[in-house]
């Protein structure tokens, strides 16, 4: 069973039964452990994330495969979300969306990226280069299809 792409993601409910649940809570809870062991040093705002993403994708049932769309402004790269992932054992798929900006100076676009880090993105207009114009698209991080057994 697989949810249909749109702009707006749909969630289906789908009833677990309490075994099912409890093998789902095992698993936020291994994969949040096994997160810790790995990434925690380093990468410490992916787990708010990553327990998002499997909690949500976990109310569907017995995950396979998950998509995931990254924005090119998310506070995350599409790189360390997947990484971060990984340790789930699901078919990954994350792509990334382009930014749209709207400036003061009128313009809107495509900013220019010009530094982006482990936490942040630093970027400007293309016009008037104003710093930090502000973001139509392209800053959020959104499980868009999960793929069930």
């Amino acid at each position: 069973m697989s949810m249909a792409e749109s702009n707006t993601v749909c969630f289906i409910s789908i009833f677990m039964s309490a075994s099912s649940a409890t093998r789902g809570t095992r698993l936020v809870r291994d994969v949040h452990n096994s997160f810790k062991r790995r990434w925690a040093s380093r990468f410490m705002h992916e787990q708010v994330f990553v327990g998002r993403i499997v909690e949500e994708a976990l109310r569907h049932g017995n995950v396979e495969a998950i998509t995931i769309e990254v924005g090119e402004l998310a506070p995350i790269p599409a790189a360390e979300l997947e990484r971060a992932l990984s340790v789930t054992g699901w078919a990954l798929t994350v792509r990334t969306t382009p930014a749209t900006i709207n400036c003061v100076c009128g313009f809107t676009g495509r900013p220019v990226v010009t530094d982006k880090g482990h936490d942040y993105t630093v970027f400007h207009c293309p016009r008037c280069e104003q710093a930090f114009p502000a973001i139509i698209e392209g800053k959020d991080v959104v499980l868009k299809d999960v793929t069930v057994r």
